[in-house]
């Protein structure tokens, strides 16, 4: 009788275990982004499950069954699941069904782990101080392991479950390696019952598994090794400085030789800079495209420069490598002055912003432009909104237009006030206040009025802030993660395209366009598809049946250079006037290809225009020195008509030209 009563108390759920689950659930709750059941609260419940059901196992463990145990523990998270589950009546979550998913792969599965892990302590004569030190020091070495010594931005860890890659990647990077690892997650889990069954033979089994799936881990895509990212990039160029790895399917020649002189020409601007270098060599990783960095580093749309690595490196996907290496390179620079181990800066804002300060002048409004435009426009409360952008949560949490953008301009007004000196070491420290020698409040007025006074904001800045600095966060959305089935089915037809397989990219893109005929992005992606492959009068005949108005930008472009002579220079015109007045390159090359009389404004731009792009194709073409002295009328045409930016963006490519022109020879072979 006492053994029948033994067996239903370890097979029913305690008060404090359902107490515990319901606080941690109804913690999440007011927190954005854990307020419904997805990856990141399946990641949080999984770590309290370990410790909740681990020790709730400990104490029936000693009267009743491991089996009779674990139903008792899994029943208990039928109370979790209700309440991350009732959050959508106010917090929206389409992505619900995913989230069940994640529930069964994070939390159920830790809950075995826990149940093995408390039968295995229990057979040992070891408690509860055991396990919770057990659990801190799997979470603790599995993100050391995965993060500290491999080139990765995911971690799967056997109590949390996981993290699948940088929080700005909204499409999730879901690995057949995170169902291996938590395979593994169970078979520790079956090692530890068969600890506490005394079942020898069953325990060489399990060992045995254990080690190859350790031994394969970097094939399973548990973890991602050097020899592995080396595999998928097989094209080697060493520098002075670099050592770039790209893979040569993919980065033709002369793009490679360009993007040596980009890289070389990077290190020594951000070295006449900074003053410091990097102590040893940096090894650029180049990828295809988007899909291949994701599935080597889980990193899609974000690239990355992980600074605590023992190498410094940068990972960059080849379609944005111009825009974003320069960024990405700062970080393997101001690794040199960060704090020890981690080489960052415990003021997270002074990471990004510091990169974002050295980024070479670009054709759009500069940072402090948008501020100065956000501060007068908008209001932009500075006094709260740059302190909040400079600690960890807040910088992470907070909109990433607004957080970079405004680190980015306070910290160029940090370098004029005193140096880069004495910013190396606020970096370091993340002491603002003791190495400026003023409290943050007073740097903070100071760099606003240096906004109010600027003497040239570029006019078009007020309307470029609101489009850059109104974009929602992450925790801002209402179904985080979440791609509807015609994105979905786009975004495999755009990875098909990028790795080269038409007929999948194809029907891919057919398949969404059936569920969602009218959506822009859908339709864009596949009339530049079936007009690569030459169905022009396919397209035509689809952009046709709508109204010119009622198409976005780029899809009125391409119906306009397919429509004939006298229809296609109308329509050309009302595209040029559609554009943002900030996308003056683009505005410029779309009225110039409607012909006809020239408006005033692009009178006086067609000077500068021309000696642009003349300079980009003698750059393209291998004639440095050419290229220089065109960007260098381009630069004095546009100070002439008063554009300072396309000036100071025009001015860097003549200095890039011109450091291609005397280097090449060295440098390409």
């Amino acid at each position: 009788m006492n053994g029948r009563v033994a067996s239903r108390q370890g097979s029913t759920p305690g008060r404090a275990e359902l107490l515990a689950y319901g606080v941690i659930s109804l913690a999440m709750w007011p927190v954005p982004l854990l307020n419904r059941l997805h990856v990141e609260s399946a990641a949080v419940l999984a770590a309290a499950t370990f410790f909740i059901a681990g020790i709730a196992a400990l104490s029936r463990l000693r009267r009743g069954k491991p089996t009779e145990v674990l139903q008792g523990r899994l029943l208990a998270l039928v109370l979790p699941l209700a309440l991350m589950l009732l959050p959508m009546l106010w917090a929206p979550n389409c992505g619900w069904l995913t989230g069940l998913g994640f529930f069964v792969l994070f939390p159920v599965v830790t809950c075995v782990l826990a149940v093995g892990v408390a039968a295995a302590l229990t057979r040992l004569g070891l408690g509860g101080r055991t396990l919770v030190g057990v659990g801190v020091c799997v979470i603790v070495a599995g993100v050391v392991y995965d993060l500290g010594l491999h080139p990765q931005f995911y971690t799967y860890n056997h109590v949390f479950g996981g993290v699948l890659g940088p929080v700005y990647d909204e499409e999730l990077a879901i690995r057949p390696g995170l169902f291996w690892f938590r395979g593994m997650t169970l078979v520790w889990a079956l090692w530890g019952f068969a600890l506490a069954g005394r079942r020898p033979a069953a325990l060489v089994v399990l060992t045995f598994v254990l080690g190859g799936l350790y031994a394969f881990s970097g094939r399973l895509g548990i973890n991602t090794t050097y020899d592995a990212l080396e595999h998928r990039l097989p094209g080697l160029v060493q520098t002075p400085h670099f050592d770039i790895r790209f893979d040569p399917e993919y980065l033709e020649p002369d793009a490679l030789d360009r993007a040596v002189i980009l890289h070389e020409h990077e290190f020594e601007r951000i070295a006449g800079i900074l003053g410091v270098v990097p102590a040893t060599r940096v090894t650029s990783y180049i990828y295809p495209h988007p899909w291949a960095r994701q599935d080597m580093t889980g990193a899609r749309v974000t690239s990355v420069a992980p600074v605590w690595l023992a190498r410094p490196q940068i990972h960059v996907e080849q379609g944005s490598l111009e825009q974003i290496m320069p960024h990405e390179l700062v970080h393997a620079f101001s690794r040199e002055f960060g704090m020890p181990v981690l080489r960052a800066s415990p003021a997270v804002g002074l990471v990004e912003g510091l990169a974002v300060a050295l980024e070479p002048p670009g054709p759009r409004p500069s940072e402090e432009d948008l501020s100065a435009a956000a501060l007068a426009a908008t209001g932009l409360d500075v006094e709260k909104a740059l302190p909040a952008a400079l600690s960890p949560w807040g910088f992470w949490t907070g909109r990433g237009g607004v957080s970079y953008t405004i680190t980015g301009a306070f910290t160029r007004y940090l370098i004029r006030v005193a140096g880069t000196d004495v910013l190396q070491e606020a970096y370091r420290t993340g002491r603002l206040a003791g190495n400026y020698g003023a409290p943050v409040a007073d740097l903070t007025a100071g760099w606003r009025a240096s906004l109010v006074e600027r003497t040239w904001v570029d006019a078009d800045a007020r309307i470029r802030s609101a489009r850059r600095l109104g974009s929602p966060s992450l925790f801002e959305r209402d179904c985080p993660h979440y791609l509807p089935p015609p994105l979905q089915n786009l975004s495999e037809a755009s990875r098909a395209w990028a790795e080269r397989d038409s007929s999948r990219a194809l029907a891919g893109a057919e398949r969404a366009l059936e569920l969602a005929p009218e959506a822009p992005e859908i339709l864009a992606v596949w009339s530049r598809m079936r007009l690569a492959i030459g169905d022009t009068a396919l397209v035509q005949a689809r952009l046709a049946e709508f109204a010119a108005d009622s198409l976005t930008i780029e899809l009125a472009w391409l119906r306009a250079r397919l429509l004939p002579g006298p229809e296609a220079v109308e329509e050309l015109r009302k595209v040029a006037d559609r554009l943002p007045r900030w996308a003056r390159p683009e505005r410029t090359r779309a009225r110039l290809a409607a012909g006809g009389d020239l408006p005033v404004w692009l009178e006086l731009r067609k000077p500068a225009y021309d000696a642009r792009e003349a300079a980009h194709e003698a750059f393209v073409a291998g004639a440095y020195q050419a290229a220089a002295d065109s960007a260098l009328r381009a630069v004095a045409a546009y100070r002439r008509i008063g554009d300072l930016t396309m000036a100071r963006h025009v001015r860097y490519l003549a200095d890039r030209y011109r450091f291609a022109a005397v280097r090449h020879t060295e440098l390409l072979p």
